[in-house]
């Protein structure tokens, strides 16, 4: 049966710093009729105030979802990840064993609005882990775009699949257990999962999502104000702090798929063999070399924007577009791989064409164009080796 909700009927709470909607019984709201769906334990609608944000708290054994509505949240785990989760942006962490974390809003006038959505797992006391990841807007208007899921089905983030309620094991790898139900394909069960759990969380949204409310487990903690993580001095170069931390999280990306383009490179020049060798030993040294001096352009350009430029190569992974590629392939092989990196790279920089422009960021239009165009004529260059 399905049961609406309006979204004036959710729990409520008002500290100053955070205004926040619960969908289901949290803190000091209890009800009940809402104590969750099934492992869905949590959905909060949380709006905060500019300068302030959830000091470093702790989470265990529970799959935490952030989506950004508005604004800009800044992320610091005890993972040594770091982030700004801006529209567009899907955020999972998973606590396992116990993680540290916070989050905050950095701007100095704008509201960050966004949904916190927890849902537990089918194991206990695993290994902590992150991922995060964009969807574009073309993608999901119009129609419901899968996001999260327990299968990553469609490309979505994947988070640890599920028990019956009540129904959880021991696990002392970030590897599930195997569910005590059987379990159907991953296309159906990720749908299944999506129809039942995304809720009507607010009215925007009311008219799209349905929510279906059943019994649920255990009361929540309750999250505590804080103070700021850090000092951050104030940039005003006539661009708002919530379009510089969009264009600094798309030129992430970007660096990102240029680090991984470089190495790929790179080790294909290392290991090319066949009648071609020194043709394409020579073609790949120069194209990484110029993948590797445009990294520092990139990374000091999101400096200048006011954000940190990541310098991990699990950062990269996570952000990134290009694949690595196991083994030693063909000579042939290594060409239509890379032809495909480079216009990973020109889609990526392509991406975040419109947040430059909308910013009128003519130094960060400059470097997409010239981006851009380089790629395109190594990816050229490349096709014309497999001309026959």
């Amino acid at each position: 049966m399905i049961e609406l909700r309006r979204s004036a009927e959710r729990g409520h709470a008002n500290h100053g710093w955070l205004d926040s909607y619960h969908s289901f019984s949290f803190a000091d709201y209890h009800d009940p009729r809402h104590m969750g769906y099934s492992v869905l334990r949590v959905i909060n609608e949380d709006r905060v105030k500019p300068g302030s944000g959830f000091g470093t708290h702790g989470h265990r054994d529970m799959e935490i979802i952030s989506y950004v509505l508005e604004g800009s949240l800044g992320h610091k785990d005890s993972m040594g990840n770091g982030s700004t989760i801006v529209p567009g942006d899907v955020q999972r962490m998973s606590a396992g064993r116990g993680v540290l974390h916070s989050e905050y809003n950095h701007d100095k006038s704008g509201v960050t609005h966004f949904l916190q959505i927890w849902v537990e797992p089918d194991v206990t006391g695993i290994e902590p882990s992150y991922e995060q990841k964009h969807f574009a807007a073309q993608e999901k208007r119009g129609r419901l775009r899968l996001i999260v899921s327990p299968d990553g089905a469609d490309g979505s983030v994947r988070i640890h699949p599920w028990r019956a309620a009540g129904s959880r094991s021991m696990g002392t790898s970030s590897a599930p257990a195997t569910p005590s139900r059987p379990t159907p394909a991953p296309s159906s069960s990720s749908r299944a999962w999506m129809r039942k759990c995304w809720c009507s969380m607010f009215p925007r949204l009311s008219a799209r999502l349905r929510q279906s409310n059943g019994p649920g487990a255990r009361a929540l903690s309750k999250l505590a104000p804080s103070t700021k993580l850090e000092p951050i001095m104030h940039i005003d170069t006539g661009i708002p702090a919530k379009q510089r931390a969009a264009i600094a999280h798309g030129l992430s990306r970007m660096l990102a798929d240029t680090y991984l383009l470089y190495l790929k490179t790179h080790n294909f020049h290392w290991n090319v063999e066949g009648p071609m060798f020194q043709t394409l030993h020579t073609m790949f040294m120069g194209q990484y070399s110029e993948a590797w001096n445009a990294i520092d352009p990139i990374a000091e350009r999101i400096r200048a924007l006011g954000h940190y430029a990541p310098g991990t190569y699990k950062e990269y992974l996570r952000l990134g577009s290009i694949r690595e590629t196991d083994g030693v392939p063909q000579a042939g092989k290594m060409i239509k791989l890379l032809i495909e990196a480079q216009e990973a790279a020109v889609r990526t920089a392509r991406s975040v064409l419109p947040l430059a422009e909308s910013a009128d960021d003519q130094p960060t239009l400059d470097l997409l164009t010239q981006r851009m165009d380089m790629h395109e004529k190594n990816a050229w260059m490349l096709r014309s080796l497999l001309k026959k």
